[in-house]
């Protein structure tokens, strides 16, 4: 399974060990050797962040020598963003990337009294965005957290009855895909928010279709279910009929294309393999070479 790449390398966990591959020939290059088989692996520079099953620990990538670990038992990745790595768990925390020095921290019930765990940690332009998932009087409630990725200070809070999918930031806006069950039916819907402020721009049902395919984002466009597109200036959406991806994953956006797993369920005919679809794009046929993605 692969866990982490960056321009020379492929890291993959065999299911013992993590190991490092040549990304050009396929030969391995490094193993790390057991109790380095982090579920999620993210390479940093000239380092290896690896988490879940063992403490958070930072590997160096030539050497392979543990630089520091630090406690950190959470069903999701940490974030590494200027050498700095975000935590999010019972306590919210900043770490120096080279030294593991911890530089700040909150605690969730300061963010989120009325309770919640962590659900999503990202960082985006300065803001750090989580994520809490909570019920009242037997409603789902979704709660946004926008911080200041430097200090750990609340910049603005978002709170409303929904279920969140996945948050999307950019610059100048935060999307939020989200469902809400109206009349025994689940709808899905957007909220955009400004990054500043946390004030609502817009919000959207979402375009015919499901929640079976992640929700994925371009600068421009905001994709869902088969391969729908939301114009993110100016909220137009429209529906390209006919293709579909693996379920459960969805289209991904790659190198000016649309790629395409192959899917094994029967219930809806579209094209089968692997493809990628360029649409009106002004890239030159036979231009993009294949690439990992």
């Amino acid at each position: 399974r692969i866990v982490a790449v960056d321009e020379k390398s492929v890291f993959y966990n065999d299911g013992k060990d993590l190991l490092a591959a040549s990304s050009e020939t396929g030969e391995i290059i490094k193993n790390y050797g057991q109790g380095v088989t982090g579920r999620y692996n993210i390479s940093a520079l000239d380092k290896l962040v690896v988490s879940v099953y063992v403490p958070l620990a930072a590997i160096d990538k030539e050497s392979g020598k543990k630089l520091w670990s630090h406690a950190y038992y959470q069903n999701f990745s940490p974030v590494v963003k200027d050498k700095v790595v975000y935590l999010g768990g019972t306590t919210i925390e900043a770490l120096n990337l080279d030294t593991g020095e911890l530089l700040w921290k909150v605690s969730p019930t300061e963010l989120s009294p009325k309770g919640g765990v962590v659900k999503t940690i990202m960082e985006k332009s300065g803001n750090l965005y989580l994520i809490f998932d909570f019920a009242e009087n037997e409603k789902a409630f979704t709660r946004i957290v926008a911080l200041d990725a430097k200090s750990g200070k609340t910049l603005w809070v978002d709170t409303r009855e929904r279920r969140s999918l996945i948050l999307m930031p950019f610059d100048d806006q935060v999307w939020l895909a989200s469902e809400k069950t109206v009349d025994k039916a689940i709808l899905y819907f957007f909220t955009v928010l400004d990054t500043k402020t946390g004030k609502e721009i817009k919000s959207l049902s979402a375009p015919k279709g499901t929640g079976c395919w992640q929700v994925r984002a371009t600068e421009n466009y905001i994709i869902w279910s088969r391969s729908n597109f939301i114009d993110r200036k100016t909220f137009a959406m429209s529906e390209q009929f006919g293709v579909r991806s693996s379920c459960g994953v969805g289209p991904t956006p790659a190198y000016g294309l649309m790629n395409f797993s192959p899917h094994t369920c029967n219930c809806y005919v579209a094209l089968r393999g692997v493809y990628a679809l360029s649409g009106g794009s002004k890239i030159a046929n036979g231009s993009v070479l294949p690439q990992l993605i």
